[in-house]
């Protein structure tokens, strides 16, 4: 059960968006000094556009049905 609640789509969505939140706030009071929450950030986007594409693959599945 612990390992489809981890793989389900929706928590890898709000995991993601939590995470991009999180290091934005980061972002904007510390935009200049270097530090984990730029790569974080980019992680963030990266999985979460990556979480978004396995959405429009499973509409473009269930459309063909």
């Amino acid at each position: 059960m612990l390992k489809r609640f981890v793989a389900s789509r929706i928590v890898k969505v709000f995991v993601f968006s939590v995470m991009l939140i999180t290091t934005g706030n980061e972002l904007i009071s510390n935009f200049y000094e270097l530090g984990a929450h730029h790569g974080i950030a980019l992680f963030a986007v990266f999985q979460l556009m990556k979480a978004l594409s396995e959405f429009y693959e499973a509409a473009d599945i269930l459309e063909g049905t």
